[in-house]
């Protein structure tokens, strides 16, 4: 099998500033606002993860951020250029890999990876052995020949990080990525993420399991009803989280996102 590292990219043009700056940032579909006044600095290899419950504004704020969601008010910058959806050059420095995934379920696997090569400009000479190597990394060697309208969902999620990769990019943009993947895999994925933000890369990532956020993240944003409600880098100390906020001290990220956003002690009206 190949080794994860590599299919690792190391990111070669940096800018040395912020690799995102979000300035005030709302997004308002009609009476809904999903995003209300969100400020955020991401830093070059940084891993930051983005947590909240459902409706919390995760997903419109990655889609604002890889160019598919317009913003209602307020900018974002990605290496250190203003950015919207019509901005086609960032979008080449950009791996996305939405929480729909994104797939055309009538190609085989090889002919999506293909595809999407060809989009970001991918030498054609090295597109075979980029698919190849991932595909023996995520397990995918044997299947990506079948229409991806076989494909398991877990296999499906593979496929989708697959082809948020092949092209090397600089950031990385993941909404769910550990979704439907087996233990083995998930713990391959935050391996190769943490090599990527060694080599420089950024990524900024969505999960609502707690437990890969607090492995592998090194700075977390807490969203809820449209706004952070905390962003920072936790103090590790004895291998544990250690995180103070107003005062009060949380041993774990799920004590903080439950004091935060909710309560452990909310039950059902029926039970």
């Amino acid at each position: 099998m190949t080794n994860v590292g590599e299919t690792i990219p190391n990111p070669a043009s940096i800018f040395r500033g912020p690799v995102i700056s979000i300035r005030r940032l709302t997004k308002e579909y009609g009476d809904v606002i999903a995003l209300q006044d969100v400020s955020l600095d991401v830093p070059r290899g940084a891993l930051v993860g983005l947590v909240g419950p459902n409706g919390a504004g995760k997903s419109t704020l990655v889609g604002c951020l890889c160019g598919i969601v317009e913003p209602s008010a307020g900018e974002v910058s990605l290496f250190g250029q203003r950015f919207c959806v019509d901005s086609a050059a960032p979008k080449r420095r950009i791996g996305v890999m939405t929480a729909d995934l994104a797939l055309f379920d009538e190609l085989r696997g090889d002919e999506f990876l293909q595809f999407i090569a060809g989009i970001y400009g991918v030498e054609p000479a090295a597109v075979a052995s980029r698919i190849a190597d991932l595909c023996d990394a995520l397990g995918l060697a044997d299947a990506i020949r079948r229409r991806i309208s076989d494909f398991s969902s877990g296999m499906k999620q593979k496929l989708a990080f697959a082809a948020a990769v092949i092209h090397r990019p600089d950031l990385l943009i993941l909404d769910e990525p550990f979704a439907n993947v087996d233990p083995e895999t998930v713990a391959m994925l935050r391996g190769w993420l943490s090599q990527f933000v060694e080599r420089q890369g950024t990524v900024v990532l969505t999960s609502h399991g707690l437990q890969n956020i607090e492995r592998i993240c090194s700075e977390v944003v807490i969203l809820n009803q449209g706004r952070i409600v905390w962003e920072g880098k936790p103090e590790i100390a004895g291998g544990e989280w250690a995180i103070a906020v107003g005062g009060l001290s949380f041993p774990s990220l799920e004590e903080l996102y439950l004091h935060l956003v909710g309560s452990p002690d909310r039950r059902l009206a029926w039970l």
